[in-house]
């Protein structure tokens, strides 16, 4: 067992990072010459000077410089070269200045530290000058701040920065030493972060707001739930701030009441301002309608609506099903043209004026129906187009050609653009930011008004799913009401 006079932990800053170090203090007659702090690894990854009379350092050769003592005020150095592992020795009686051994900061790496260094001792004693000036930090710059916010403000990742051609050019122009990523993150994203809520808590102050919450899948199958706010005003519109992002573990209305709950905390730290929420809108999931119903308890003023851009879609789906024709024309004309230039090529020959036709995706709202309606209008030349391929070719051609042999499908799909072309417009209008309430249950009431006046098997259907969407949006009854009074 080997002992120390003592260890001290000490803060250090280097090129703007903050690191806690601990470092050992030994006697004179430290008994392992050949096994210490600094050696021949460190030496040789790092070429690494170190001068401490301007407290810096160099990457420049193989030799460690450290002062060995003082005489008449001048330094006489140890210079330690290339070789095998080894401490410094520090003698009692000698008199060392501790700014001199002080070490203030490197240019190594992003990576690498000094893990360990000897302090200088005095009647076995650590020399407390050196812990004064190791903990006079310098504050951080103003320039990586402003770098940090811009680019996170432009969307841009920070991983740029690693980027050749983009370090010279904000070197060249800027005159500036331009900080790697890693710095970044870890000195600087979160006074950005800091500065940023302090901005959104002093615009909402005690203003009424409306919250949104919407959890998504990440890449990587990660539960990711954000929480956007905005303050409602009578006479303008506010802005849309996102407050919280948050990872969840599931996704439940146990998870999503935490969620709201802490992303109040944030923004009213002191006390949470519960008669101040307004309106909470999320989309028609189960787990989110019993949240909304919970947290009522608390925000008793709060008024839950799911969105209705989503119930629509929810009808368009219903008008997909009914629709079978319909579908598997636009299912297999997709995959006719999809990754075939020939094909392509054969199409703007043909019909040199018309888009290709389209590929709706069916998580994408309304994309279906905007497929239906452009089959209704250019029927004739995507037939003529048909009968032009090869059935041989490819399943999906043969396919394409049985569909459009079917003696209903041209009446089919007339009957979808003429009844249903207003959902299209409907979900387009109400995902508009900053339309008037008025205008947005106008549209609503003029889309029920319009399909239940439909007949027919497909037309009841149709106004049936409408109306189940509509009555399980209790919040949007209280918003119709609401409308009602302020016009």
């Amino acid at each position: 067992m080997i002992s120390t006079v003592r260890t001290v932990i000490i803060e250090l800053l280097i090129k703007d990072k903050k690191f806690n170090v601990k470092f050992d203090i030994v006697f004179d007659d430290f008994p392992i010459p050949e096994a210490g702090i600094l050696g021949i690894a460190f030496l040789k990854s790092n070429k690494v000077i170190i001068d401490m009379d301007s407290i810096q350092f160099i990457i420049q050769t193989y030799l460690l410089i450290i002062p060995e003592s003082i005489a008449n005020n001048k330094v006489e150095p140890i210079i330690i070269p290339e070789r095998s592992n080894c401490v410094l020795r520090v003698k009692s009686d000698e008199i060392i200045s501790a700014e001199l051994v002080a070490i203030k900061k490197h240019e190594l790496n992003e990576d690498e530290i000094i893990a360990n260094s000897l302090s200088p001792v005095k009647n076995n004693a650590i020399i407390k000058k050196k812990q004064t000036l190791l903990t006079s930090l310098p504050t951080k710059s103003e320039f990586n701040t402003d770098l940090c916010e811009a680019l996170m403000a432009a969307n841009i990742p920070l991983n740029k920065l690693s980027n050749s051609k983009f370090r010279e050019f904000l070197e060249k122009y800027t005159v500036k030493n331009i900080p790697f990523e890693s710095t970044l993150r870890k000195g600087y994203i979160d006074d950005v972060y800091n500065k940023t809520i302090e901005n959104i808590k002093t615009e909402i102050g005690e203003n009424k707001i409306w919250v949104s919450i919407d959890e998504t899948c990440d890449v990587e199958g990660r539960f990711i739930a954000n929480v956007v706010v905005e303050v409602l005003k009578t006479d303008s519109t506010g802005n849309i701030f996102l407050l919280h992002s948050e990872q969840l573990d599931r996704t439940n209305h146990t998870t999503i009441c935490k969620l709201f709950d802490k992303a109040m905390g944030i923004l009213w730290s002191g006390s949470i301002n519960y008669d101040n929420v307004f309106l909470f809108l999320t989309d028609a999931a189960p787990y989110m309608v019993k949240a909304g119903s919970v947290l009522k308890s608390f925000y008793t003023r709060m008024v839950h609506t799911t969105c209705v851009a989503h119930g629509i879609h929810r009808v368009a789906e219903e008008i997909r099903g009914q629709f079978d024709e319909v579908d598997n024309l636009i299912s297999n004309v997709k995959k006719i043209f999809r990754k075939a230039p020939s094909r392509i090529l054969l199409f703007k020959t043909e019909a040199p004026g018309i888009k290709l036709p389209p590929e709706p995706i069916i998580t994408r709202w309304g994309t279906w129906l905007d497929a239906a309606i452009y089959y209704c209008e250019n029927f004739e030349t995507i037939v003529r187009i048909i009968h032009l391929l090869d059935e041989n070719d490819a399943v999906s051609i043969q396919k394409a050609k049985l569909c459009i042999s079917q003696p209903n499908l041209q009446c089919n799909l007339a009957f979808i653009k003429s009844n249903f072309e207003v959902l299209t417009v409907a979900i387009k209008q109400l995902q508009t930011q900053y339309v008037p309430l008025t205008d947005s249950i106008k549209l609503i009431e003029d889309i029920e008004s319009k399909l239940c006046n439909l007949h027919g098997p497909y037309g009841i259907a149709v106004s049936k799913k409408l109306n189940q969407v509509l009555i399980k949006n209790k919040g949007l009854n209280s918003l119709k009401q609401i409308c009602k009074i302020i016009t």
